[in-house]
């Protein structure tokens, strides 16, 4: 009932900033919740802004994280780098920073593609309770209609504390990605 209410709740904080961006992803699965807008400022950079709830091997974690990215394309294959500051709240921990990364788009068809990305935040560049911080995930999805995509992922995050590693989430993913623009 927890996820039902989180999930709403996010889609009624999202109505308002719709117009705003140039698509809006949602990825969900049993211990996991996430919420992203991306807004092209031109055809060589972008914004974006996400939010994702896990509730993963007896964790709870918020993250909260937005960047800028430089992006280009190659024929079928598009890529990007950038930065992504962030805010990670859990059970018994409290961090923020900036993670430096990038990513990769490959359409395999004119309807088939896979992505990745990699984002990482060194000890000198994180504050709070923990020292760095990962994220990363693989994605197939399927172009169902012109604005309209799905895919299914396999995600990752995490952070160390100095002591050990602290996996907020480690498994798949389902999602939804519609282009407003």
């Amino acid at each position: 009932m927890k996820a039902v209410f989180v999930i709403l709740s996010l889609f009624t904080f999202a109505l308002p900033f719709q117009s705003s961006a140039d698509s809006v992803e949602l990825g969900l699965f049993s211990e996991i919740v996430g919420l992203n807008y991306r807004a092209n400022l031109s055809g060589s950079y972008s914004a974006n802004i996400g939010f994702t709830h896990s509730q993963y091997d007896n964790r709870d974690s918020n993250l909260l994280m937005g960047g800028f990215t430089a992006r280009g394309a190659r024929d079928q294959l598009k890529g990007e780098v950038g930065i992504q500051p962030f805010w990670l709240n859990g059970d018994n921990h409290d961090s923020y920073g900036a993670a430096i990364g990038g990513g990769a788009k490959y359409l395999i068809t004119p309807e088939l593609w896979t992505s990745g990305q990699i984002y990482y935040a060194p000890e000198i560049i994180v504050g709070g309770d923990l020292e760095s911080f990962y994220t990363f995930d693989i994605k197939i999805g399927y172009n169902v209609l012109p604005h309209a995509s799905v895919y299914l992922a396999y995600q990752n995050y995490g952070a160390n504390n100095g002591d050990s590693n602290i996996e907020m989430y480690n498994g798949l993913k389902l999602g939804l990605v519609f282009k407003l623009r």
